[in-house]
């Protein structure tokens, strides 16, 4: 898919909320965060889904979307902290494959964000 062609599914869709903040509920928090870096609203419904079976197992495994260190829009993610989270030998080796940012797994480099 082309930036232009992925620009027009995004305005097609339902933007969840464009302020945060002011939500109570964590799986809208996790919506809202998970579409403004870049994931459709299905995506985003998809990876809340996976967090709330995650919690409700008490999984200590967190995925990239919850670390303030991964940078990027989908598709086009890298670890601002790749050297901590060994996930490359130099900065220009930092960019993460959509599988290794969809997994659960521990990281060295995780630094929780506002959820």
């Amino acid at each position: 898919m082309t930036w232009l062609e992925r620009l027009k599914t995004m305005e097609q869709e339902t933007t969840i909320l464009k302020e945060s903040h002011s939500i109570d509920d964590l799986s809208q928090l996790r919506l809202t965060k998970f579409t403004n870096q870049g994931l459709n609203l299905k995506d985003a419904k998809e990876v809340t889904k996976r967090l709330e079976l995650r919690d409700i197992q008490k999984d200590d495994r967190i995925l990239c979307y919850e670390c303030n260190h991964l940078k990027g829009i989908a598709s086009s993610w890298r670890c601002g902290n790749w050297r901590s989270a060994e996930v490359g030998i130099k900065e220009s080796f930092s960019g993460l494959p959509n599988e290794i940012v969809n997994l659960l797994q521990r990281c060295n480099g995780f630094k929780k964000g506002y959820l």
